[in-house]
Order: structure tokens, then C-alpha cells, then sequence
């Protein structure tokens, strides 16, 4: 008996759902692979069809069908439901992400035969995943201790287990496409398209995300938006809706994070505090499940570290030392530039505060937080600008002991860039501009447009969250950096570009006004 991989299984399940053909970027479309893996993948398919007398055609302008009879096709999928006529083998890469949520979510020790039996693997293939495993392990810091008799265990905090499975969920590991796949309308989706009951590993991944309703924790975000007075980037409420769906599972299961004394009696003294109690209420499953300090503590640093597109009224999340370093740094581009107009900029101060101040907090806490969409590159041309930006953070780490990272550099020169844009004109837009990454992007996209196209009347930069079709009908037509759902645009037209506005951009522009 041949074996199908998870991938081959979509494909074929797919396949064998619909009597006419499926264009290549159809069928890529519901297996959510790109059009090259699903050319190798069936290969694989054909070479499992080949004892049923099967055909996988693929015709060009057509697309992908099976070559079979009626009965055959439900042959097939009869075959595809038994566990006794389907061997199913994952790769390696999802063998891996699987087997390392287990050892992450396990309350004690996991021992070899019970990760054989579950990954459907030998002794010797199953030992070559956990080395594997236990790389990535160490470059976390974090040992994977093998007990005699009793098997593998994790010598990791908390904190840090909640962190290398965010890591995990968002695909930022070595092994390869994430298996979940997350946004606002579905919140955490698995992405391995077969039956559970065909491999155990798959199920016992299944049963584990079923524990987290990121979906429902994107509400509790809204409150503490509201409750703020401020709005997170759209990448932020994505990664706070998976954080407080974690954290309220484990509080839930009685394993606790721990917050030095120190950093605790500070928190407790931040104006976010009664925030973080009142989000605390909210996530717990009971009106009688009180959560310890440590825990509202733990919201209140996730609460600072997470990017924002607006500054929050009062200035609740800034103190003297971060004010100090970000007028420094404004006054330092003053001076550079020969221009007193950058010390009255507002935009871009409240670009640089929005930000480097969750960049510290990031730091200071050492809070993991996944990598921005954004395009870092664009901002390769400007050298100037990037060893401007460069100053600027050694500057930020005289006040504050922070490094900036390499994107938060590439974000302080595209607010450079865009400053400097701004005092070459004054005409303003009309047309609705998205970038969920944040402000940095959004202003720098937003003054190569008014350079490019003066006098089409005003630009509005919004979340994609608050992107309806009702609002959606009051503009010409909208600039996105990313795809957009057409249930949110209805009839206006979108045009989506690269953030640095490339030539292409422009001509394609410039043909909407025509």
C-alpha cells in the first residue's frame, strides 16, 4: 500500500468533490497551496490512483479533473473515509510543528512510544524529529530533557512556553508554512485539510486549538480599545487576540506566569492597571475565577508592547525618559535636515511614538511579538534616511539601554521619508489609503501619493477593521498595501500597491483617474 501526505489527501478529496474541472488556481485556492505545489503534489495523487485505474488530467486553458467513472468516485471517497484503505503520512515540517505544540501544551512528560504511535512513524524517524525539535528548543534557551522510564520533558517558565507557542501558531519556526492560519474572521483556523480520525497526531493538534477562541478574544481587544481611548494596528489585534485566548486557557488551567516583585509593583502603579483588571474579568471562564496579579500584570505588558496606529489620550503608556529620547531624536532630524518645520511636524512625532515606545516595551519586557507584514526593503534606496534612522536609535538606546531591531529602523526611515515628502507639498488627496502595519507605512505611502497625484482632494489612512461598504462608497477608489475582502469595498474600486509606490503603481494610478 502507498501512502497519501496531507497535502495529496486535500488534493484528491478535493478532486473527487467536484464533476467538472478545476483551474489550477482554483483548486490551489481551496487546498491554500501555491500553483507549484499542487503540481508536485499530484504526482503523488496519480501514484496512488494508478491500482485503481485512475487518471489525474491536466489540461491546459481547462484545468484538473479525474479521468473516472461515477461509481469509481465514490469508490474513492469511500476509500478516503476508512482508516483501513488510507495510509496517511505528514511531512516532516508538520510532524514537527505538531509534535512541538504537544511537548509545549503537556502537563508532564511525553514518552517516545506515545509520539510513534501518534505521528504513525518508527523509532528512528521519530528521534530525528525531536533533535530537530530540540534545536529550535535551544535557540529559545529552553531544554528538552529526556527521563529514563518516564520520557521527554520541558525545563521552560510560563512565560516563556506561552511565547514559543505563539511562535508556532504564527509560523515563525524552522519547520516550514505554519499549520494555522489566522485572521479576523475565522480568528485560528488549522490548516491540514484531512479527516482526524485518519491520523491521531492530527487530532490531538485539533482538539488543542479548539481550546483557543482567539475569534472571541478580538471583542475583549475592542474593549480595551475603547477602554484606552486608542486603536492598535490591525497586526496587533491579530496578536493580542491570540495571546489572551492562551493566557486565558492556561490561567483557566491553573498554570500561572511570574512577575518579579520589582516589575510587579510597577505595573500596579501603571495608569493601564484597572484596564488589565477589567480585561482580566472578561477572559475568565467564571465569575468566580479570580486571576493572580501576575496575570493582570502580564496583560498590562502585552497592552504597552503592542503597536499602535494612534497615541493614546493622556499619554498613559509614556513617561519623562521615552518623551526626553523621542524630542532629542526629533531635534537631532531637525538639525540634519536644516528644517525647524520637522519640530512642529506633529505626525511625525506621533509616528515615532507610536512606534518606538512599544519597541521598548517589547525589550523591556522581553516580550515575543511576531514579525510586521511590512515590506522592509522599500526603504533600500533611501541610504540617507536609513543611517539617519540608525542615529536616531543609537540615540534611543543612550535614554533607554533599548537596541532597536532592523524593522523598527526600516520604520523610522520610511517616517523620515515621509517628513521630508510632506514639506515638498502641501496639496492634499481624496481616496482611502489601508496599510495594516501601521503608521509608518501608511505615512510613507501616503506622501509619495500627494507627490505624485497633487490636487485629488483628501486622503483618509483607516484600519482595515473599520473598512465598510458604506464608507467604502464615499471614496473614488482605495489604496491598499494588502488584499481587501470584496464584501468590505462593495462597488469602489481598489488598486493595491506596493508601499514604496513602484512605477508600476503609478501607471496603474494614473489609468484610474484617466
Amino acid at each position: 500500500m502507498c501512502f497519501l501526505t496531507s497535502r495529496q489527501y486535500s488534493l484528491l478529496k478535493t478532486l473527487l468533490e467536484v464533476e467538472k474541472p478545476l483551474s489550477m488556481t482554483a483548486l490551489s485556492g481551496k487546498v491554500k497551496l501555491t500553483a507549484r505545489q499542487v503540481d508536485y503534489n499530484l504526482q503523488g495523487v496519480q501514484y496512488w490512483l494508478k491500482d485503481y485505474g485512475v487518471i489525474v488530467r491536466i489540461t491546459p486553458g481547462v484545468g484538473v479533473s479525474l479521468d473516472c467513472s461515477a461509481e469509481q468516485r465514490l469508490d474513492l471517497a469511500d476509500k478516503l473515509a476508512s482508516e483501513k484503505d488510507v495510509r496517511l503520512v505528514l511531512s516532516v515540517d508538520e510532524r514537527c510543528q505538531m509534535l512541538a505544540l504537544l511537548l509545549l501544551t503537556s502537563e508532564g512528560s511525553m514518552i517516545l512510544a506515545n509520539m510513534k504511535y501518534l505521528a504513525g512513524v518508527t523509532r528512528t524517524t521519530a528521534l530525528k524529529d525531536l533533535d530537530a525539535i530540540d534545536a529550535w528548543f535551544t535557540q529559545w534557551n529552553v531544554k528538552l530533557e529526556r527521563r529514563p522510564n518516564l520520557g521527554y520533558w520541558l525545563d521552560i517558565t510560563e512565560d516563556k512556553r506561552r511565547q514559543m507557542i505563539q511562535a508556532l501558531l504564527w509560523g515563525e519556526s524552522p519547520f516550514g508554512d505554519p499549520l494555522t492560519l489566522i485572521n479576523y474572521k475565522e480568528g485560528l483556523r488549522f490548516v491540514v485539510q484531512i479527516d482526524v480520525q485518519l491520523m491521531p497526531l492530527v487530532k490531538e493538534t485539533q482538539a488543542i486549538l479548539q481550546q483557543w477562541n482567539v475569534r472571541k478574544q478580538y471583542i475583549t481587544v475592542a474593549f480595551a480599545e475603547a477602554q484606552l481611548g486608542g486603536r492598535f494596528t490591525d497586526e496587533a489585534v491579530l496578536q493580542l487576540g491570540v495571546v489572551l485566548a492562551i493566557q486565558a486557557q492556561r490561567v483557566h488551567q491553573g498554570k500561572y506566569a511570574v512577575v518579579e516583585a520589582e516589575r510587579l509593583t510597577w505595573l500596579q502603579n501603571n495608569p493601564l492597571w484597572p484596564v488589565a483588571l477589567k480585561i482580566a474579568q472578561r477572559l475568565a471562564f467564571s465569575p468566580y475565577e479570580k486571576w493572580p496579579d501576575d496575570e493582570v500584570a502580564t496583560i498590562v505588558m502585552h497592552l504597552l508592547s503592542a503597536g499602535r496606529n494612534e497615541r493614546w489620550p493622556g499619554d498613559l503608556d509614556m513617561d519623562a525618559m521615552l518623551e526626553d529620547s523621542i524630542r532629542e531624536m526629533i531635534n537631532y532630524l531637525a538639525r540634519v535636515y536644516q528644517s525647524n518645520k520637522l519640530l512642529e511636524d506633529r505626525v511625525l512625532f506621533d509616528g515615532v511614538v507610536n512606534l518606538l515606545v512599544p519597541a521598548y516595551y517589547r525589550s523591556h519586557f522581553n516580550i515575543w511579538y511576531p514579525s510586521s507584514s511590512s515590506d522592509i526593503s522599500i526603504i533600500e534606496q533611501y541610504a540617507g534616511d536609513i543611517q539617519i534612522a540608525n542615529d536616531l536609535a543609537d540615540i534611543f538606546y543612550t535614554h533607554t539601554n533599548v537596541r532597536l531591531s532592523t524593522e523598527n529602523v526600516a520604520g523610522l526611515a520610511m517616517l523620515i521619508r515621509a517628513a521630508v515628502l510632506r514639506e515638498q507639498t502641501g496639496r492634499q488627496q481624496q481616496l482611502l489609503v489601508i496599510c495594516p502595519s501601521g503608521m509608518a507605512t501608511a505615512q510613507l505611502l501616503v506622501a509619495r501619493l500627494k507627490v505624485y497625484f497633487p490636487g485629488m482632494g483628501t486622503y483618509k489612512v483607516i484600519s482595515m477593521r473599520d473598512l465598510t461598504p458604506q464608507l467604502a462608497g464615499t471614496a473614488r477608489f482605495i489604496i491598499t498595501t494588502v488584499p481587501l475582502p470584496s464584501t468590505a469595498v462593495g462597488k469602489t474600486p481598489v488598486l493595491q500597491v506596493h508601499p514604496l509606490l513602484m512605477p508600476e503603481d503609478i501607471t496603474a494610478i494614473t489609468k484610474m483617474l484617466d
